[in-house]
């Protein structure tokens, strides 16, 4: 599930494990595991209803727990796999911004389209076995671990970014007014400096101000994180490359 990213060995296992051994010790880990799996194979209705089958419910309790919900509508089907709203709901909900524009019979019918075009274009790959691919896993692999680490900064740092104040950006702009100068040449062609005004590059100052202090406090992240796990650089490893290649 983890490593390989395969959802349907993994939840085949996990369904075993919960029937075969129901006094595990880990079994409510099981539980989430097997929600968890089926929420990645985009069938979040199936994984209420997986969860029903394999506890102990009997009688009038397992029959509502087995009880069609409304996102258990089917609305077509895949050869013998059935699509139902719920997964077209969700979908929809990938992308809240145009949430209200999906309401409409014909938007849903778009959207629903678009959702099957991507399961069969899906299964072809799979059938291909590139949901082994080596490549593509290491590839899907890069690419969570980056949405982590943004997730990461968005939570850790972003979000305790404090406002700046006129006095602070009135500083940086103080500390770098170099960088707000601009070149200027006159008729004879000789290139002056031009200094900007405070006024002038507010907005930009801001805007660098605001990146500065980003990044300072990213550097500080990372640095706590070093020291925290001992992280040793040994530079001496590193040789100057004097072929003068790329």
């Amino acid at each position: 599930m983890d490593n390989l990213s395969d959802c349907s060995n993994a939840l085949a296992n996990f369904v075993r494990a919960k029937v075969y051994y129901p006094a595990n010790a880990n079994i409510s880990e099981i539980n989430k595991k097997i929600v968890a799996c089926l929420e990645k194979l985009g069938k979040s209705v199936d994984a209420e209803r997986e969860m029903s089958k394999v506890t102990s419910l009997t009688g009038k309790e397992k029959e509502d727990a087995l009880k069609p919900k409304e996102g258990d509508i089917i609305v077509a089907k895949i050869g013998d796999r059935n699509i139902t709203m719920g997964e077209i709901n969700k979908e929809i909900e990938k992308i809240p911004m145009l949430a209200d524009q999906f309401k409409e019979k014909n938007k849903k019918l778009e959207i629903l389209g678009r959702y099957i075009a991507g399961e069969l274009l899906y299964d072809s790959a799979k059938r291909r076995g590139l949901d082994n691919d080596k490549k593509l896993i290491e590839s899907a692999n890069f690419a969570k671990k980056q949405l982590m680490i943004e997730r990461l900064i968005a939570d850790e740092v972003d979000a305790k970014l404090e406002e700046p104040t006129e006095g602070d950006i009135k500083l940086y702009y103080e500390a770098n007014k170099d960088r707000y100068a601009e070149e200027s040449k006159d008729q004879a062609g000789k290139v002056t400096k031009v200094q900007k005004e405070y006024e002038q590059v507010k907005d930009r100052v801001n805007f660098d101000y605001r990146i500065m202090k980003r990044q300072e406090k990213i550097k500080n992240l990372v640095d706590n994180l070093s020291k925290a796990k001992d992280v040793v650089i040994y530079e001496n490893q590193f040789k100057e490359d004097n072929t003068g290649a790329k």
